[in-house]
């Protein structure tokens, strides 16, 4: 798709600006095209950003590209909160919410993980371990489960930060998901790259 940034007093489009693809396109499990598409918009006085699946472009007042932002826990990026100091980004691979500097620094990252009573309430008690350290950017990188909450927006609210996860799954669809899957990891233990082996083969079960 393309950004396009349209004049209201002269009805008529000034510039027009690709949605990059991502460079792991290929690699994508999901047959709806997870890793296409813009995520977001966001600005302060003086920047914008646009977001993609696995990327932040930065521009200035004149719609020119200042930077380039990404993170490993950037997969499936799916909205952004431009602030003066920085960019929140929520990732629903990861399940994370990060938020980075203009200058790419990590400066806070959040998952439910994190909240013992929260993992709790969701019924996630079982998976509420230390996630998987690989980049998030790469399908085939994903561990066997992932995506449990679907952090996919964030936004200001007075008392701080409002998040929204799209879909929590039960506890027994996780278990199904794990016993379905488990065929696929014996697969890729033994180093056998099929598509049995994909940790997301089983994306529908995510929903």
């Amino acid at each position: 798709g393309f950004v396009r940034w349209v004049s209201r007093k002269e009805r008529r489009v000034l510039k027009t600006w690709p949605i990059l693809e991502s460079r792991f396109r290929q690699y994508d499990p999901n047959p709806r095209g997870g890793l296409r598409g813009g995520r977001g918009l966001g600005c302060t006085a003086d920047r914008f950003v646009i977001a993609m699946t696995d990327r932040l472009y930065v521009f200035d007042r004149q719609w020119n590209q200042v930077a380039e932002l990404s993170h490993p826990l950037f997969g499936e990026v799916h909205d952004i909160l431009v602030e003066p100091d920085g960019v929140w980004v929520t990732a629903t691979a990861s399940d994370a919410l990060i938020k980075l500097g203009w200058d790419g620094r990590l400066l806070r990252s959040w998952s439910w993980r994190k909240d013992s009573r929260l993992a709790e309430a969701m019924g996630l008690a079982a998976w509420a371990g230390e996630a998987a350290e690989v980049d998030y950017r790469d399908p085939r990188q994903l561990p066997p489960l992932y995506d449990f909450v679907h952090i996919n927006s964030v936004a200001r609210a007075p008392e701080g930060l409002l998040l929204s996860f799209g879909f929590v799954a039960s506890g027994a669809t996780r278990r199904l998901q794990g016993l379905l899957g488990l065929p696929g990891r014996v697969l890729k233990g033994m180093g056998m790259d099929t598509r049995l082996a994909r940790p997301s083969r089983m994306f529908a079960m995510r929903f």
